[in-house]
């Protein structure tokens, strides 16, 4: 396939699919090209914990390693939609050779900074991380489009890699802060991310179908690129809301594992979460895509966030846990139904900039709101802080609701 076209949804009803995870898995390339992704993005779900671990490890408080890990997201929020708009123009193989090598430099220099550094030097080489990282959440988007022909092919496929996102949410903290970071030190924890990341896009580069991956002939120079797209502006709305509520969940839980002495708690209890998302990428994963994709969003972003509320009230890690699993359930399914709706809302030529520009709202959330949520934890307790992580959900689903028609199929 030389070009890659959006692909046209279908006005199908939320029954069952009659594709099976098993099916696309064995479509060729596609497993071996979803487990370099994967390897490649395990550190996306522990860095900014071992952020946190690394600056409060030199003295500072919970406010302040909010502040560098929102540096961190904030850089990845301004360079995944520069670096997507380079694929769509340039290919992608070359791009991602060069910032995995970059990404794991950058990451290795800031786990090789001494402790006492001043404040301004954590949040320098934070955002130097983060812009350097390979856009490889936007590079994965465009591939499913290559290697799935079908639509229902496609609304598996999505899952799959939204269910990889969780396992990414799941392995990262599990290993990399539970395992490496409580065995030894966040530092190397973070040397051991950065060979990650470096490795798994250096394999996914070698790949067929992105080796094959050709930009789409329908180029515009418009400033503004995919933005200009009120869909993909809908969308941007929800990743928000998911941002906000990412970051205040992975700080309160930083500092409940340190309130209880239990570094290894962290982890356990991100898993738990993304295992519940998990959870629930298999369940839609069994259902067509939705013909009216704003109402599944903001619907899910509610009932997220109602779950979120009771965070604050649970009075030890077993209960935490199992409201963290309910919590979880919703996430994989409002990122495979955003997904799907992204080939219909992208414009021409720009959907790899387009989902960059999602997964910028994602971190552009957090860094607003982890700051935030360090504050609250400082000045009054983790289970406010946890509490709050229903405000951001609630606001993507106001917000997706108000402009849901922006995402109807073009079919409709």
């Amino acid at each position: 396939m030389d070009e890659v076209a959006a692909p046209t949804p279908t006005l199908a009803t939320d029954a069952p699919s009659g594709v099976t995870i098993g099916a696309v898995l064995r479509e060729p390339h596609v497993l071996m090209t979803l487990v370099a992704s994967i390897v490649a993005r395990l550190p996306y779900g522990a860095l900014s914990l071992l952020t946190v671990l690394k600056v409060t490890d030199g003295g500072y408080g919970y406010g302040a390693a909010g502040l560098v890990a929102g540096a961190y997201a904030a850089a990845i929020a301004i360079g995944l939609p520069v670096l997507s708009r380079i694929v769509d123009r340039d290919g992608q193989t070359r791009l991602l050779r060069i910032t995995a090598l970059t990404g794991g430099t950058a990451t290795v220099s800031l786990a090789l900074l001494p402790g006492d550094s001043p404040l301004v030097v954590y949040v320098l080489l934070a955002l130097v991380n983060g812009a350097l990282q390979p856009p490889l959440g936007g590079v994965m988007r465009a591939l499913w489009d290559q290697m799935l022909r079908r639509d229902d092919q496609r609304h598996v496929g999505y899952s799959l890699d939204a269910i990889a996102v969780e396992f990414v949410f799941t392995g990262g903290p599990l290993v990399l802060v539970g395992g490496v970071a409580a065995l030894t030190s966040p530092t190397t924890a973070m040397l051991v991310a950065a060979a990650l990341t470096t490795v798994g896009t250096l394999v996914l580069a070698s790949r067929p179908p992105s080796r094959a991956w050709k930009p789409s002939t329908e180029q515009h120079s418009s400033f503004f690129g995919a933005l200009r797209s009120p869909g993909v502006q809908t969308l941007m709305v929800a990743a928000l809301g998911l941002g906000g509520m990412f970051g205040t969940i992975e700080l309160g839980l930083t500092a409940y594992g340190r309130e209880e002495g239990e570094l290894g708690l962290v982890g356990a209890l991100i898993a738990i979460w993304s295992i519940g998302s998990m959870l629930g990428g298999f369940a839609i994963a069994r259902v067509r895509p939705a013909s009216r994709p704003g109402h599944r969003i903001a619907g899910i972003l509610l009932a997220m966030a109602g779950a979120n509320l009771l965070l604050g009230l649970t009075t030890s890690p077993w209960a935490l846990g199992a409201v963290l699993a309910v919590a979880g359930a919703g996430i994989a399914p409002t990122m495979a139904t955003a997904n799907g709706a992204m080939g219909s809302v992208a414009p021409p030529g720009m959907l790899t900039e387009a989902f960059g520009w999602t997964l910028a709202s994602i971190m552009i959330g957090s860094t607003v709101i982890a700051p935030l949520a360090g504050l609250v934890v400082d000045h009054a307790s983790v289970q406010a802080a946890l509490s709050a992580s229903a405000v951001p959900p609630a606001l993507g689903a106001a917000g997706v609701w108000l402009r849901r028609r922006t995402i109807a199929p073009r079919a409709a």
